[in-house]
């Protein structure tokens, strides 16, 4: 080869291996932005779907905060709801690692709406809450601390994954009893 040959390239390096400066660099991602992307072409579309996926997430997550807060807020004349509701604002941010894409989806979206319209229901009712709201607080307040309890658990440390599985599946059946608990409430909160 002679010394004028543009296509030449250095000893060692192959066309499998770009040049340093074109390789990607992991230092260039920030884990924190959603948004930010390689600036490497070859980067697999799992990545983008997977950081489209936690920024996602990460604002269903506030938003369903945010909501679970104002009912907080709004049911002081109900101690143990208020009670369960911020035992459940403390653990929401589990809900998205032990269920899948569509079942976060439709859980965190009937709890919202559940949240928002109990907000409302119970804020703008100057009735008594009856025994029937303070046991289904009661029962509410009981599922939000098995979530709590569970949320200490790693499923990582030493867990088989038959246990894993079961741990998510139980964590998935206490919000499915909490949203249907309360639907109960919107339907019957001032019954004796």
């Amino acid at each position: 080869m002679s010394h004028g040959d543009t296509n030449t390239k250095p000893k060692g390096q192959s066309q499998a291996n770009p040049p340093q400066s074109e390789a990607l660099n992991a230092s260039q991602l920030s884990l924190d932005d959603p948004l930010s992307a390689p600036s490497h072409p070859s980067a697999p579309l799992g990545f983008f779907t997977r950081r489209l996926d936690r920024w996602h997430n990460k604002g269903v997550v506030t938003g369903l905060r945010g909501s679970l807060q104002a009912l907080h807020d709004g049911v002081a004349m109900i101690p143990s709801l208020q009670s369960a509701i911020e035992i459940l604002i403390s653990c929401v941010d589990l809900l998205p690692t032990t269920t899948s894409r569509e079942e976060f989806k439709q859980i965190t979206a009937e709890l919202q709406m559940l949240s928002n319209s109990l907000t409302r229901h119970l804020t703008n009712s100057a009735a008594e809450p009856s025994k029937c709201m303070t046991n289904l607080s009661l029962l509410i307040q009981q599922q939000a601390t098995l979530i709590a309890t569970k949320r200490g658990l790693n499923l990582n440390k030493g867990r088989r994954f038959e246990e894993s599985k079961r741990y998510e599946e139980e964590i998935r059946g206490h919000y499915q009893q909490i949203n249907s608990l309360f639907r109960q409430l919107m339907v019957n909160p001032f019954i004796p």
